[in-house]
């Protein structure tokens, strides 16, 4: 990379950075904050190059035509679901967890960016279901995954903010913070490993984006894995399987 193309990208990096300052002077809630800094990318030219990309791929492309929106999901009733399927696995980690299906804000849809910020929260417990990826230190890895093939800007920053932190120490764990306290226990290169492997996961699947999740509540896990072309994480750091509340239910 020329030294010009250098300072262009550390440009971006810093005006990225002045954004989520902002947006983390203005609210003291965690959540909020992530949703604060989604909502601030929705009309900029980063949310514009993230459309340029799911317009790239028939299926997401497809998706983003219909701004499709799964019906609400009730977990009562996904663990009544065949015990190999998708749903019942998402439904018995939610409620195991004690994880709200519907933890995010919701956004009136106006343009493609207000449906692709609803879209990538209301699949994102989904996209740890499908990768195996923990809700800790595979958080990362996690959001990898659209960062990876669609570019969506609001978790790319968060990726940044948190390789920040994790590399320079710059994030003290509170005593209820578990994802803190694996940071410092771990170190940096766990956070590293974690978004390593989630960008090439990432890299390898098919179209998340484009895949109905809501529709495929029956199909077995390991079929929808096949469909989207992922080997699921599950053994070592970072993996739901290995949780201590999970791991002995013999999920799929």
């Amino acid at each position: 990379m020329g030294y010009m193309e250098l300072m262009t990208e550390a440009e971006n990096i810093a005006k990225l950075g002045e954004l989520v300052d902002l947006q983390l002077r203005k609210h003291k809630s965690a959540l909020d904050n992530v949703f604060d800094i989604e909502d601030g990318f929705i009309k900029t030219h980063w949310m514009d190059s993230c459309i340029d990309r799911i317009k790239e791929n028939s299926e997401s492309a497809k998706m983003l035509k219909e701004r499709y929106l799964g019906s609400e999901l009730k977990l009562d009733e996904l663990l009544k679901l065949p015990k190999d399927s998708l749903g019942f696995t998402y439904g018995k980690v939610m409620s195991t967890m004690g994880l709200d299906p519907h933890f995010y804000r919701d956004r009136q849809i106006e343009n493609d960016g207000d449906y692709i910020t609803m879209r990538v929260r209301q699949t994102h417990d989904f996209h740890h279901i499908i990768s195996g990826f923990d809700m800790m230190v595979g958080e990362g890895a996690t959001i990898s995954l659209p960062v990876t093939q669609i570019g969506y800007p609001g978790y790319l920053l968060i990726e940044l903010v948190a390789l920040t932190l994790a590399s320079f120490g710059l994030r003290k764990a509170r005593a209820d913070d578990e994802f803190a306290k694996a940071a410092e226990k771990k170190g940096a290169g766990i956070f590293f490993d974690s978004i390593v492997a989630g960008v090439s996961m990432g890299r390898k699947a098919n179209s998340i984006f484009g895949y109905k999740f809501e529709e495929n509540l029956e199909q077995p896990l390991e079929e929808v894995r096949k469909a989207l072309n992922i080997v699921p994480k599950k053994d070592g750091s970072f993996s739901w399987y290995q949780d201590p509340k999970l791991k002995d239910l013999g999920l799929s």
